[in-house]
């Protein structure tokens, strides 16, 4: 009897576990697709939009601070 416990306790074990790793595997699939059709970030709108900030701030400090 002890084993066949024993058995019954891996075969149990193993059959929990599988189903968890197979699931985590499917959403780190699903993240990884997720990750991969997402468009790169472009940097040039930062760029721009710091230029344009750097010229008002310098016209702001030019003209108002004395």
């Amino acid at each position: 009897p002890s084993s066949s416990s024993a058995s019954d306790g891996t075969l149990l074990q193993s059959s929990v576990l599988r189903p968890a790793s197979t699931a985590r595997d499917e959403d780190l699939a699903k993240f990884n697709e997720t990750t991969l059709s997402l468009p790169k970030h472009s940097y040039w709108f930062d760029f721009w939009l710091f230029i344009a900030f750097d010229v008002v701030f310098f016209l702001i400090m030019y003209f108002l601070v004395p």
